[in-house]
């Protein structure tokens, strides 16, 4: 076999087909040109109606929601307590006491491990219209975690202070208030309560989460 026919044999084998096929690939040029996408589009749809999405998601992840006028909510708060018969109820943000001995209500303002509260009441500083949770700061409470202190959390809240995302949330809070009380947050998002027995049945790790919630 001469030269030639060596040098054809060896550009003819299966071996060198495959290599000068994935040589011709890489150097081709693309026929479809790469697709013009918007690396700032939103991820998420717009909402049309965050009050309404907030309430629907809060719901259908097991939490309790009543919608009342804002100069009713802190009496409904203290019809609510009274109602339940609750005797270790536990809140301290300094705002709401007024209406708690106005109403003749007895109320914890430090935690006891051998006499636990059976509910916290909290006022939520920012409420998650996409996850129906809330977003608790320091700056209404002096402890980090509103979870695992009693097996019912009463919270009172405001439609003006919904948002859409936690994004959202972080960001309306960080321009109200540059200190840092308010850099600690805590993130509470209600859930299915356990059936026991053909009941409900809540705990200080999944606690009932009762909503008053103002619409003006």
């Amino acid at each position: 076999m001469d030269i030639k026919d060596t040098i054809s044999a060896a550009t003819t084998s299966p071996k060198e087909v495959m290599r000068k096929n994935l040589r011709d690939a890489l150097g081709s040029k693309l026929q479809q040109p790469a697709s013009n996408e918007n690396l700032n589009a939103a991820t998420l749809p717009p909402m049309t109606d965050a009050v309404q999405t907030f309430v629907q998601n809060f719901r259908n992840s097991g939490g309790k929601c009543k919608i009342c006028e804002s100069n009713q909510i802190m009496g409904l708060m203290v019809q609510f307590l009274k109602a339940q018969k609750y005797e270790r109820i536990f809140c301290n943000c300094p705002s709401f006491m007024p209406y708690f001995q106005a109403g003749g209500v007895q109320v914890l303002s430090a935690l006891n491990n051998d006499f636990p509260p059976e509910i916290v009441v909290a006022y939520a500083d920012m409420m998650i219209a996409r996850s129906g949770g809330f977003v608790f700061t320091q700056k209404f409470s002096l402890y980090p975690s509103l979870k695992n202190i009693a097996q019912d959390i009463l919270v009172i809240g405001s439609v003006t202070r919904i948002v859409s995302d936690i994004h959202n949330a972080l960001e309306v809070l960080a321009a109200e208030d540059t200190k840092s009380n308010t850099g600690l947050v805590e993130i509470v998002t209600p859930s299915q309560p356990e059936n026991i027995g053909g009941s409900d049945s809540y705990s200080k790790l999944n606690p009932r989460i009762i909503l008053l919630l103002a619409k003006d």
